[in-house]
Parts: C-alpha cells; structure tokens; sequence
C-alpha cells in the first residue's frame, strides 16, 4: 500500500511539473487550434436567435438525463458602434406567468419548434443606461389574473464588446479568452506526452469542420461549468470568432453521483445570425 502511494505522489508530481514547464515556455508553435481566440472581440454588430434550457431545467440534473426540459429562446442584438445591446427572452408559454388580461402592453407570442414561448424579459442598454422590462403578475382573483411588463432602470459601464449581452443569457456560450490559450495547449501538449492515442484523435478531429448556423465550425470537448452541476461535453468553435454555436452534454456530476447520458443533449443552439442589425428602432423599445 505504501510503495503504491509514493507512486500516486510521483505521478502527481511529475503532472504538476509537466504542466508548469509548459506553461513556462509558453504556447506551443504548432499547436492544432484552428480557432482565432477572442475573435468575437472584434464584432461590430451581431443579430442572433438563441435556444437553450430555461433557468427552471437547471434545478434538478436529472431532467438532462430524461432529455425533456423547459426551455427559451433568447433574441440578441449588438452594435459596438452604437455601444449599445438589447436581449429579450421568451419562455416557453406554459412555465411563464400566468395571464389573461393586461395593464398596458399585452404580451408578445413567437413560435418556435411548433411551440409557442412568450417575451418574459427584455434588457436594452443604450450606452451607461439600462432598462430592464419584466413580465409580472399584478393582480389574481375572480378568474382574472392580470398582468404588466414592469420597468427598472440602472447605470452601468457602456458595453466594450458582445461578451456584455451574450453573458446575459441564461446559459452563455462557451467563450474561451486570450488568457485561456497557454491552458488549452498546455492540456495538448500534456496529452501528447502522456496519452499519445488521445492527442492523435484531437488533432484529426480539429482537422474537420462542422458548419453552424451557416458558419464554419470546429469540434472541441469541454467540461461545463452549469448552474448546479457540473457537467462534460463538447462544443462547436466558430474558427473566425472563437466562440461556441452550439453546446452538449455527455456526462454529468452532481453531489458525488455521476451519470453518462445515453445520447448528447443539446444545451444550447445558435438558431440563426445575422452580422448586421436590420431596422433603425431595435434599441428604441
């Protein structure tokens, strides 16, 4: 036993030793990683519609499991040079608020794969100002349940980049950062040291490309950092961007329980995008 536990602490030490020459030396020349890091740094405008589980899925991990979960989509625009943003997001209309009757506006219906989801939040920032609308149920009784798109406003830094609204969504894509780089080659360089078979497999993968909502995309396996509970997968990497379309789970750990899923779950889905903001009013409401 003992002889076996100077051999886990060598182990350990040499991983840790391995990694730290690594990084030292800083990122490798020919590392395989196709995708510009930060690339969405640079993005002017964008226009996106977003699907993802709904904050109420998160609650328990197994609802992953089962495969059947609430969800939202979440529409985003993005104007660098306006440095302003707006994210609404619709819930799907039998989780939302219940409502029959309104004090002013009445709520917006979209429809989205044969279901219907109504606008539950709506954050617009023009510059340092943010105004926040949220649907809420004012007013219950004698079978009516009244309902009012409440209004906050606040001030905040003006938005640098898209990274501002993106993080606002319920789930937000996977988004590595520049500091991020030494990591990820670091953990490359490791496997190819330690599991050569490994490494062989991640360099072909990163070879292929996957398009995503019309974009050219690559294949990278991750471990999610999920609201309450952790989780493995992998995600599709815009090559120009450097940001995830498209998110999936595998395996799952929770309270000391882990589980692998029968097939990956989607969790969550770029529907469609747009690198230019249509119409002069979409920050105006």
């Amino acid at each position: 036993m003992t002889s076996l536990r100077i051999i886990k602490i060598c182990l350990a030490l040499m991983i840790v030793s391995a990694v730290g020459l690594l990084a030292a030396r800083g990122p490798a020349q020919d590392a395989p990683i196709p995708w510009k890091f930060a690339g969405y740094e640079k993005i002017d405008e964008l226009h996106l519609r977003y699907w993802s589980p709904s904050k109420d899925a998160f609650e328990d991990w197994k609802n992953f499991t089962k495969g059947s979960f609430p969800t939202e989509i979440s529409e985003v625009w993005y104007s660098q040079k306006a440095q302003s943003f707006r994210v609404d997001k619709y819930v799907e209309k039998e989780a939302a608020v219940k409502c029959n009757k309104f004090k002013g506006k009445e709520w917006e219906i979209i429809t989205e794969g044969g279901k219907e989801y109504v606008l539950n939040e709506r954050l617009i920032q023009i510059g340092a100002k943010r105004t926040f609308y949220y649907l809420q149920n004012i007013s219950s009784g004698g079978g009516t349940e009244l309902c009012e798109y409440k209004v906050a406003e606040s001030q905040r830094q003006a938005p640098a980049s898209v990274t501002v609204p993106l993080r606002q969504l319920t789930l937000s894509p996977y988004m590595p950062d520049e500091d991020s780089r030494e990591i990820i080659v670091a953990g490359l360089d490791l496997d190819k040291a330690m599991d050569p078979q490994k490494y062989k497999a991640t360099v072909q993968e990163l070879k292929k490309t996957y398009e995503k909502a019309g974009r050219k995309t690559v294949k990278w396996e991750i471990r999610h950092s999920i609201i309450r509970f952790a989780a493995e997968g992998f995600v599709f990497v815009d090559l120009e961007w450097g940001m995830a379309l498209e998110g999936y789970i595998t395996r799952i750990q929770s309270g000391g329980e882990s589980q692998d899923l029968a097939s990956p779950v989607c969790i969550y889905r770029v529907l469609s995008l747009e690198t230019k903001i249509a119409g002069p009013n979409v920050f105006g409401e």
